[in-house]
């Protein structure tokens, strides 16, 4: 892979036919042969992947050229997660179990007055470390942990003890992301975090994307992208679910109460001529935010899919009783769930 030649290559564990997990520097690759796909991981870098590469095209959007010029100046691309919240809070503060946290300006790691999706990434160490990564018959895999609670500043702005693992899984040509959140403190933890892949697709301009939405309704927002409380059928405000087309379109919204399958998994997609990405969710999700801006000449076209545990501003609004869904983590317990993310026509 272009970028990475001058770095220390280290022995592959194990080599197992068709799959294949292997350190090369401060990244790991899952490779899975017989379907063409590698992802590259920094698991010590935000646990994040940053390529996805199949047959040879990276579906993901990344706004650099090479991974040794990522390494030198990480930022935070490909699937990320954003922790301890995800998006934008309506005050500099949140609430969780009938007591208001306001945040501490002078830690310094609160970005703007909506307190956008938490402060791990805006960290200038990253404290991920990587616990594991190793390949057999069925798949690759690589795993890595964030201990939030050795952390004061991150402590004083969210003072709930926890552990963070991700595990990222390829298992024929399809990548699963899991995460696991353990509660290690003494009262229930809110659940407000999320994802924020981005996509692409190299087979059709942008204006020629179609959209799959696998959800029944959406949150109308405030100028400031803050739910107001109301919904709406998705039907009622784009006027389809399926095959929506990008053509004139800009997203930037919030989807609920997903169409689920026997197993309490929900789809969405986004699709080109031939290219298909496929975001499945797991039943432990509960919101699905979908970023679409028009492109430009300096920023191509791009859909982010982003996950979530909760709809933006999640924690406040249940806190005024307009949002029913947020889930919580009783002390000593733990949240565990996946999303997968798959293709076809490459």
């Amino acid at each position: 892979m272009k970028g990475l030649a001058a770095l220390v290559i280290f022995p592959i564990l194990p080599l197992c036919g068709q799959y294949t997990a292997r350190q090369i520097g401060a990244v790991v690759q899952l490779e899975d042969t017989r379907n063409q796909t590698v992802v590259t991981v920094t698991p010590a870098i935000g646990a994040l992947a940053i390529e996805i590469r199949v047959k040879g095209t990276n579906i993901l959007r990344a706004n650099w050229n090479t991974v040794d010029e990522f390494l030198a100046k990480p930022t935070s691309t490909g699937v990320s997660y954003r922790g301890p919240w995800f998006n934008r809070l309506d005050e500099h503060a949140f609430w969780a179990n009938g007591k208001k946290y306001v945040f501490n300006d002078g830690l310094g790691n609160i970005r703007g007055q909506q307190a956008m999706s938490g402060f791990l990434m805006t960290d200038p160490v990253n404290q991920w470390r990587l616990i594991d990564f190793r390949s057999d018959t069925n798949g690759a895999w690589v795993t890595s942990k964030l201990d939030f609670y050795r952390h004061a500043d991150w402590m004083a702005q969210w003072p709930f003890a926890h552990t963070v693992e991700i595990t990222y899984r390829l298992e024929n040509g399809v990548l699963e992301v899991r995460t696991r959140v353990e509660n290690l403190s003494l009262e229930p933890m809110p659940v407000a975090f999320g994802f924020e892949p981005g996509f692409r697709l190299t087979d059709a301009p942008r204006d020629e994307w179609t959209l799959g939405i696998g959800a029944r309704r959406t949150w109308l927002l405030t100028a400031a992208k803050m739910p107001t409380g109301e919904v709406r059928t998705v039907e009622e405000v784009y006027g389809t679910r399926q095959n929506l087309a990008l053509k004139g379109l800009k997203l930037d919204n919030q989807f609920a109460d997903f169409e689920r399958d026997a197993a309490g998994r929900c789809l969405f997609w986004l699709q080109g001529k031939k290219q298909r990405i496929e975001l499945l969710l797991g039943p432990h999700w509960q919101a699905m935010g979908i970023y679409a801006p028009e492109p430009s000449a300096n920023v191509p076209g791009f859909v982010n899919l982003e996950p979530a545990t909760s709809i933006t501003n999640g924690m406040n609004l249940a806190h005024r009783g307009v949002y029913k869904e947020l889930q919580t983590i009783p002390p000593g317990e733990m949240w565990e769930e996946s999303f997968w993310i798959r293709t076809s026509g490459f």
